[in-house]
């Protein structure tokens, strides 16, 4: 099946992105990638700023799409360890190149107040208010701990992936990430449950 122009450049920008970094990612690269001239970008897109905003709605779009798809089961405890388990394979799919596009582009701009910035803060907030639905479920069902509020349980079920991934990607090997699963294992769910 043959994808729509903005759909290949959208594609291979992210790609670049996820691996590069926004700044480092130049325009031609994006071109020459997506097998375009630039006439046909800018068609698009206004400029590169643009572009990399509508592919954070790209990538969000994808992200909460496998957050759907793997953040489900017969239980709140089952949905969990589902997306861990979803998390842990889609990474070594990559073989822990390229790492959290928004984890990454967190890192790259938070110290901007731009548009960049404002973008991921709602998509870690999205991930975590669907968590936190999943989390006060259990909770609700006795499977979860409720020595802390579900908000605060979802972020630090964000944090601690984000942490095991980052680290996966440096090392190139799962132990990081396999620990920091086990870990959410060990603190949200209640020792009747484990």
């Amino acid at each position: 099946m043959k994808i729509d122009t903005k759909t290949r450049v959208l594609n291979e920008a992210a790609r670049l992105v996820q691996m590069k970094g926004f700044r480092a990612t130049r325009v031609e690269e994006i071109l020459e990638a997506a097998e375009l001239r630039k006439g046909g970008l800018y068609h698009h897109f206004l400029n590169k700023e643009e572009l990399g905003l509508q592919v954070l709605e790209y990538k969000r779009r994808e992200f909460m799409s496998f957050l759907d798809e793997s953040l489900s089961g017969d239980t709140p405890k089952q949905a969990l360890l589902n997306f861990f388990d979803a998390a842990l394979v889609k990474h070594q799919k990559s073989g822990f190149k390229g790492g959290c596009f928004f984890g990454n582009t967190a890192l790259e701009m938070a110290d901007e107040a731009g548009p960049f910035a404002g973008a991921v803060r709602k998509i870690f907030n999205e991930w975590t208010g669907r968590l936190t639905q999943v989390i006060r479920a259990g909770q609700t069902g006795g499977t979860i701990r409720k020595e802390f509020s579900a908000p605060v349980l979802a972020r630090q079920v964000v944090v601690t992936l984000e942490g095991g991934i980052m680290l996966a990607r440096l090392t190139k090997q799962s132990a990081s990430l396999r620990n920091a699963i086990q870990v959410l294992r060990d603190t949200l769910f209640t020792k009747e449950t484990q």
